[in-house]
Protein backbone atom coordinates (compact mmCIF):
# COMPACT_ATOMS: atom_id res chain seq x y z
CA UNK A 1 0.00 0.00 0.00
CA UNK A 2 1.25 3.49 -1.27
CA UNK A 3 0.71 6.74 1.39
CA UNK A 4 1.28 10.11 0.07
CA UNK A 5 1.88 11.69 3.32
CA UNK A 6 1.65 15.31 1.83
CA UNK A 7 -0.91 16.81 -0.36
CA UNK A 8 -2.87 19.98 -0.26
CA UNK A 9 -6.16 18.59 -1.45
CA UNK A 10 -7.58 21.63 -0.31
CA UNK A 11 -5.66 23.84 -2.86
CA UNK A 12 -6.63 24.26 -6.50
CA UNK A 13 -6.36 22.65 -8.55
CA UNK A 14 -7.76 19.03 -6.61
CA UNK A 15 -10.10 21.11 -4.82
CA UNK A 16 -12.42 21.47 -7.75
CA UNK A 17 -13.17 17.71 -7.87
CA UNK A 18 -11.34 15.93 -5.21
CA UNK A 19 -12.96 12.42 -5.93
CA UNK A 20 -11.57 12.54 -9.47
CA UNK A 21 -8.17 13.24 -8.68
CA UNK A 22 -8.34 10.91 -4.99
CA UNK A 23 -9.84 8.06 -7.47
CA UNK A 24 -6.69 9.00 -10.05
CA UNK A 25 -4.27 8.21 -7.29
CA UNK A 26 -5.60 5.06 -6.00
CA UNK A 27 -6.30 3.71 -9.45
CA UNK A 28 -2.30 4.19 -10.00
CA UNK A 29 -1.53 2.17 -6.23
CA UNK A 30 -1.71 5.62 -3.69
CA UNK A 31 -4.55 4.35 -1.11
CA UNK A 32 -4.34 6.79 1.14
CA UNK A 33 -3.55 10.47 1.48
CA UNK A 34 -2.41 12.72 4.59
CA UNK A 35 -3.80 16.09 4.09
CA UNK A 36 -1.39 18.49 5.83
CA UNK A 37 -3.13 21.93 7.28
CA UNK A 38 -1.20 25.34 7.17
CA UNK A 39 -3.06 27.20 9.40
CA UNK A 40 -6.16 27.50 11.30
CA UNK A 41 -8.20 28.78 7.68
CA UNK A 42 -7.59 25.72 6.48
CA UNK A 43 -8.33 22.90 9.48
CA UNK A 44 -11.88 22.39 8.77
CA UNK A 45 -11.26 22.12 4.99
CA UNK A 46 -8.55 19.42 5.66
CA UNK A 47 -10.85 18.16 8.36
CA UNK A 48 -13.75 17.81 6.27
CA UNK A 49 -12.47 15.92 3.12
CA UNK A 50 -11.17 13.66 5.74
CA UNK A 51 -14.51 13.28 6.38
CA UNK A 52 -15.85 12.89 3.41
CA UNK A 53 -13.63 10.80 1.77
CA UNK A 54 -12.48 7.13 3.36
CA UNK A 55 -8.87 7.44 2.01
CA UNK A 56 -7.85 10.77 3.27
CA UNK A 57 -6.16 11.43 6.94
CA UNK A 58 -5.21 14.57 8.09
CA UNK A 59 -2.77 16.99 10.05
CA UNK A 60 -3.09 19.82 12.44
CA UNK A 61 -0.44 22.81 11.66
CA UNK A 62 1.00 26.42 11.74
CA UNK A 63 3.34 26.43 8.99
CA UNK A 64 5.89 29.17 9.15
CA UNK A 65 5.29 30.11 5.78
CA UNK A 66 2.29 31.99 6.62
CA UNK A 67 3.58 33.53 10.17
CA UNK A 68 2.30 36.65 9.09
CA UNK A 69 -1.11 35.37 9.71
CA UNK A 70 -0.99 33.66 12.36
CA UNK A 71 -1.42 35.04 16.06
CA UNK A 72 -0.36 33.65 19.62
CA UNK A 73 -3.65 32.51 20.03
CA UNK A 74 -3.51 30.30 16.84
CA UNK A 75 -0.87 28.06 19.13
CA UNK A 76 -3.68 27.67 21.90
CA UNK A 77 -6.06 26.99 19.54
CA UNK A 78 -3.97 24.33 17.93
CA UNK A 79 -2.71 22.48 21.48
CA UNK A 80 -6.97 22.60 22.24
CA UNK A 81 -7.61 21.03 18.74
CA UNK A 82 -5.21 18.27 18.73
CA UNK A 83 -6.08 17.27 22.78
CA UNK A 84 -9.76 17.38 21.17
CA UNK A 85 -8.66 15.02 18.76
CA UNK A 86 -6.52 12.59 21.13
CA UNK A 87 -10.30 12.33 22.88
CA UNK A 88 -11.85 11.16 19.53
CA UNK A 89 -8.68 9.39 18.99
CA UNK A 90 -9.41 6.80 22.05
CA UNK A 91 -12.68 6.26 20.14
CA UNK A 92 -10.96 5.31 16.99
CA UNK A 93 -13.18 7.93 16.04
CA UNK A 94 -10.13 10.45 14.26
CA UNK A 95 -8.58 10.95 10.79
CA UNK A 96 -6.19 13.27 12.26
CA UNK A 97 -2.61 10.94 11.98
CA UNK A 98 -0.19 13.76 12.33
CA UNK A 99 1.10 17.22 13.70
CA UNK A 100 1.69 19.30 10.47
CA UNK A 101 2.57 21.02 8.71
CA UNK A 102 4.79 23.13 11.01
CA UNK A 103 7.30 23.72 7.84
Amino acid sequence: MLIDSHCHFDFAPFDADPAQYLADAQQVGVEKLVLPAVGVSNWAAVQTLAENYAGIYYALGLHPFFSAQHTPQDITQLDAALAADSLLRAKNRSKCVAVGECG
